[in-house]
């Protein structure tokens, strides 16, 4: 962690993170979203795009663990939309669990 980092707060790194996502810089968005975790770990929102950043990057395995951590943490949105995005992880590779995801999601 940089010492401009260490000066940040989770919140401040977690906007930044977001803001880099929107603009397709996603190795510099997982930067920040982690730092913003290592800080506040129990931040649903910061779980939740660090997922979506790992799913952009082809690091599902990754991602399916930060979607299972940003819905235990509370993240606020419809529980299907989660299981969906999770479902979408386990793609061609992994049929039966991208099924069962989908039967999570209800679709």
């Amino acid at each position: 962690m940089t010492v401009m980092d260490e000066k940040r707060s989770p919140t401040e790194l977690y906007k930044e993170g977001f803001r880099l996502f929107m603009e397709g810089k996603y190795h510099d968005a997982l930067k920040r979203l982690n730092k913003s975790l290592e800080k506040n770990p129990n931040a649903p929102n910061a779980w939740y795009w660090e997922a979506e950043t790992l799913r952009e990057l082809k690091k599902c395995d990754e991602a399916k663990r930060s979607y299972d951590e940003a819905r235990s943490k509370g993240f606020n949105m419809e529980e299907k939309e989660l299981w969906f995005r999770k479902g979408i992880c386990y793609g061609n590779s992994e049929h039966k669990e991208a099924i069962e995801c989908y039967d999570e999601a209800n679709f």
